[in-house]
């Protein structure tokens, strides 16, 4: 069915009206053909029928069409009956066993057991099938009469219910009183049975408040559950089978699971994916008794690489889910449209008022948290159209499944607002007709409570809804005559003075609603145009809100007028010279701080501050000197840092050979450990920014990945810097956006003057085109990684847009790498690069496996092209597919022979010995020697470890372990060549462990500080040669525990 609402009620009628006619010309025949007597008589008419008309056959022939005809009801009232009992255990009004689906079969088999299994017992000790047959009359009938009369009672106590299948009210009533006939027929041919059968429900009342699952803040098992529950699990527990067990337990957690995410989940697809994942009973208790536990799991299934995700069919179902929302899509877009109806407007604001309670009472609640979904990569549509292009609509004229090319609806809130993913609101017309509003990526709604969509979006705000693009009401149209009053029903009574706009912004902003506040502001300025005192409060929420053009554009018309008080000039120097600093002009800012310090000594203290920082902005920004542990520092408690961004010897050019037409390259000559940039993120999201309480799920349809976590959080992001920085969008739509979009021009430009000043916050007179955001942010959006950052939960991870790094070009075995310290990039050249040539990253630093980076990168190009990536399709997919399964199990090897094993079989991945190994082998021996270290083999482990390093590329001129050192006099010479390793880029990090593994084991194992002291300043010497900052940053970076504990597990 394509239409169900409106095909199924036509498969419904036709049916019904073809059965109705061929029973009525039955009966008809059987009264033309048979005597009326015999019809009165006979309890088998169409048998008799059938004799009358083609003798003994006919009777044949009629007795089975009646048998098929009972065959037919019975198959539909065995489908409906055991499916009755299936959901009954599912929503714990029987045990949990019959709620079950057969894990092959997917049917309620166990519920089907039972129903046979009650009808075979019935009629052996329950008298007979005729007894069955009243029995089941009076059960049956009378609950067909009670569900229908409820129907009635719904439509009178709910009659705004969305009903996608409605009837006219005389066929329910019609059918209740032919069902109330055929209930007391049995009632008055056999009252006993029929007693026995309303006894037999009656008695299901105790049982069902006995047994039924409670909420999880009150409940304990069922009656029922714990009686047969454990007989029921017996076959899983003899079996050893503990995981799904363990899982079966906690199955309203899964149940959760099902309904709130992408996982369409199943205990034993569950079972597998905990056991890949090395959880046992215990744990898997703990992960799904707490919200942060469910969050952290998602996690750790959504975070691996595709070839590395549990091999369960519910990983398929993922894609199979997205693949199929997509092809709804596609399928909605091409139904017809048909005309919206407005439900009642009480009905739409009375439902939002209780959605509105529920979201409260469930924020307040002990242990609240909520999953949030939602899809990219749909392609909405985008208008471009000013509002004086536009032509009135109401909501009566709209159609359901159409876009309104070049029409505009005025409305506005008359309910409070909530939110999912989206902002959802309802809203009216001028005419009283009503509709739900979602708004996705709005400014200031990422982890918004009630209180902030309160202030966001008032009862009675007026807006403008386009094409179908929402955005607040712009000067000049007509105001619309409102039929329902002229103000919404509930909505607060505004300000009308200047002084009430200042204290509702002073509130917002003090509260930390820094979009709130600047909307208040603004309207303020709408009816107050000269006042001083809201713009320049204004300019201090832009800054807040990092919109320092608007802020600085505020300070400057504030700044013109002849007449200014002390105070207020003040204020406004400052702001302006703090937006200077914003927009990254150190010079003016230096200067305008200057003049405050001047002009107001009491500010001279905080100005020379400021003038400080403004001078190390500028020297970063021209020399790349940083305090790299200063930042790293910092980036521990505060991820983002107030640094100047660097370009060092670099230029975008066009290469037309790449997917985006451009790339990096060196304009000089360039040398190992270089600096080539310094990138502040241009949005980032971290989990701190997100109420822990929330779990954000992404179905991209772009990659076809599911996203969890920060990643959720960016569109929104870019849409407010394009809310208070129109200008800055062609950054983001000048990026690549994946095919479906135009290819970027081939040259990028950076330096962009920034817009004249936001007087309409958060009109978007400037469309933000959310499908090309998403586009970007698919193929663009980085995770920072690199040195430790901080994360107050290890399951989740920060993302960000970094602008000029996404114009590098990817290779497995890159040329330059990057790091990030909180929110900035730092790329690196990890080899010598000459003048002109292309500077290329990795896309997936760290992933040795060549199957699951062809599978990430695959969204990119078609294929990576690099050497190790030309060394690996060499030796083929089989190959490398064993290459990866040894791999997963290098940590498993506990013993020498173990190891050396593993060695052997993994070296027989390699159809050609390679002149240096990849991290894979690396990481094998580094192992082999960790091994030997644990079994008192010092001398083993110095002679794996070292070489290992040799044959990953280092060249090592001092392989001694003891006795006099080669330059006894000089313990800080190096004992290798200092010469770059050839895979810098790919094992910088396996290369510095391995050194500070060596290193301690001369100290502690040894006593040999002066070897332990040669072998910590070669891994000083690659550490500064990958991240720079020199000896500080090394120790800094080492004494965090964290990686400290990378380093012991290694």
């Amino acid at each position: 069915m394509k239409n169900v609402e409106k095909d199924l009620p036509r498969v419904i009628h036709s049916s019904m009206s073809i059965v109705l006619t061929a029973f009525l010309f039955a009966n008809v025949s059987y009264f033309t053909v048979l005597e009326k007597d015999v019809v009165a008589r006979s309890n088998t008419v169409a048998l008799d029928f059938g004799r009358a008309l083609l003798g003994s056959l006919g009777g044949v022939i009629f007795s089975a069409m009646v048998a098929i005809s009972c065959l037919g009801a019975l198959q539909g009232g065995l489908y409906t009956s055991s499916r009755l009992v299936y959901a009954s255990g599912q929503e714990g009004f029987l045990p949990k066993f019959f709620g079950r689906l057969n894990g092959r079969l997917k049917t309620p088999v166990n519920a089907t057991a039972l129903h046979a299994s009650l009808t075979i017992v019935f009629i052996i000790f329950g008298g007979g099938f005729r007894s069955l047959v009243n029995f089941y009359s009076v059960a049956g009938w009378g609950f067909y009469f009670l569900t229908v009369v409820g129907l009635l009672v719904l439509r009178i106590k709910e009659p705004n219910l969305d009903r996608p299948y409605k009837t006219w009210l005389i066929t329910p009533l019609t059918f209740s009183a032919v069902a109330l006939f055929l209930l007391f027929m049995p009632v008055a041919a056999a009252p006993l049975e029929a007693m026995a059968a309303i006894g037999f429900i009656l008695v299901g009342i105790p049982v069902f408040y006995l047994t039924r699952e409670r909420p999880s803040s009150e409940r304990g098992s069922g009656i029922l559950d714990k009686i047969l529950g454990p007989c029921l699990r017996l076959r899983a527990t003899a079996r050893g089978d503990y995981v799904r067990a363990a899982v079966e337990e906690h199955e309203e957690q899964m149940e959760m699971l099902r309904k709130t995410t992408m996982l369409p989940l199943n205990p034993d697809d569950f079972a597998r994916a905990m056991q890949q994942l090395n959880l046992g009973p215990a744990e898997i208790g703990k992960v799904l008794g707490q919200p942060n536990g469910i969050e952290g799991l998602l996690g750790k299934i959504m975070s691996m690489p595709r070839g590395a995700q549990p091999d369960f069919d519910s990983v398929d179902d993922m894609i199979a889910i997205m693949e199929k929302t997509k092809e709804n899509h596609e399928r909605e877009k091409g139904l017809p449209p048909f005309p919206y109806q407005s439900p009642p407007r009480f009905s739409l604001i009375s439902a939002f008022a209780q959605e509105r309670a529920k979201h409260i009472d469930a924020e307040k609640s002990a242990g609240f948290f909520a999953t949030r979904s939602s899809t990219v990569g749909l392609e909405p549509h985008v208008s471009k159209r000013s509002l004086d292009q536009l032509r009135p609509i109401q909501l009566s004229q709209m159609m359901v499944r159409q876009t309104h090319v070049e029409s505009l609806l005025i409305c506005r809130i008359v309910t409070p607002a909530k939110r999912t993913v989206a902002v959802q609101f309802g809203a009216e017309d001028s005419a009283g007709d009503v509709v739900m509003v979602s708004l996705y990526n709005y400014p200031g709604t990422i982890g918004a409570k009630v209180d902030s969509l309160d202030s966001l979006f008032p009862i009675g705000t007026v807006l403008a809804i386009k094409e179908p693009t929402l955005k607040t009401s712009a000067a000049g149209n007509s105001v619309p005559h409102w039929r329902t009053g002229a103000r919404a029903s509930l909505a607060p009574e505004p300000p009308s003075t200047e002084e009430g706009w200042k204290t509702l912004g002073n509130k917002y902003f003090q509260g930390g609603h820094f979009t709130s506040a600047a909307l208040a502001y603004s309207t303020g300025l709408a009816q107050v145009p000269s006042s001083q005192v809201l713009r320049l409060n204004r300019a201090m929420t832009y800054l807040k809100l990092s919109h320092a053009g608007a802020a600085l554009s505020d300070c400057e018309k504030t700044l013109a007028q002849t007449t200014l008080p002390a105070a207020l000039r003040m204020k406004a120097l400052h702001r302006k010279a703090q937006a200077l600093y914003g927009l990254g002009r150190w010079g003016e800012a230096g200067t305008a701080f200057e003049a405050v310090g001047s002009e107001f000594p009491s500010e001279a203290t905080s100005s020379r501050q400021w003038i400080e920082k403004c001078h190390k902005r500028r020297q970063e920004n021209e020399t790349g000197n940083y305090n790299w542990v200063e930042m790293y520092n910092t980036s521990l408690s505060n991820p983002r840092l107030d640094v100047a961004d660097y370009k060092g010897d670099i230029e975008v050019v066009a290469i037309s050979s790449r997917g985006g037409g451009r790339g990096v390259v060196t304009t000089a000559d360039v040398v190992a450990g270089q600096l080539l940039v310094v990138s502040k993120a241009f949005v980032s999201a971290f989990p701190e920014d997100c109420d822990p309480p929330e779990i954000l799920l992404i179905q991209n349809l772009i990659k076809m990945v599911a996203q969890h976590g920060c990643g959720a959080l960016l569109g929104t992001k870019v849409a407010e810097r394009i809310a208070g920085d129109p200008s800055c969008a062609q950054l983001v739509y000048d990026l690549y956006a994946g095919p479906s979009f135009p290819s970027p021009p081939s040259s990028y430009v950076m330096d962009r003057a920034p817009s004249n000043g936001i007087e309409r916050y958060l009109n978007f007179d400037v469309p933000v085109d959310i499908s090309r955001i998403e586009g970007v942010l698919s193929f663009n959006a980085f995770r920072p990684s690199g040195l430790p950052l901080p994360s107050k939960k290890e399951s989740d991870h920060p993302d960000a847009l970094f602008l000029l790094p996404s114009l590098f070009n990817h290779s497995c075995d890159p040329n330059a790498a990057w790091v990030c310290i909180g929110d900035i990039m730092v790329v690196r050249a990890t080899r010598d690069i000459s003048k002109g040539s292309e500077v290329l990253i990795s896309y997936r630093p760290g992933e040795s496996s060549f199957i699951k980076r062809q599978e990430k990168l695959k969204h990119y190009f078609g294929k990576c092209t690099c050497g190790l990536c030309a060394l690996d399709r060499a030796d083929g997919e089989s190959l490398c597919k064993k290459r990866d399964d040894l791999e997963a199990k290098i940590s498993t090897w506990d013993t020498v022979s173990e190891a050396r094993q593993g060695i052997q079989n993994l070296e027989q991945t390699y159809k050609k010995k390679r002149k240096h190994h990849d991290p894979t082998m690396t990481h094998a021996q580094f192992h082999l020697a960790r091994v030997q270290l644990q079994d008192g083999d010092v001398t083993g482990f110095f002679r794996t470890a070292m070489s290992a390093l040799e044959q990953a590329g280092l060249k090592i001129i001092d392989k001694s372990i003891k006795g006099p050192l080669r330059n006894d006099h000089d313990s800080e010479e190096l004992p290798i060549k200092a010469v770059v390793p050839p895979m810098m880029g790919v094992m910088a990090e396996t290369y510095i462990q391995i050194c500070i593994s060596i290193s301690n084991a001369f100290g502690e194992r040894s006593q040999d500080f002066r070897r332990g002291q040669r072998w910590a300043a070669t891994a000083m010497w690659l550490h500064d040669l990958r991240y720079g900052g020199g000896t500080e940053l090394f120790h800094a970076h080492l004494l965090d525990p964290k990686l400290q504990a990378r380093l012991s597990n290694f």
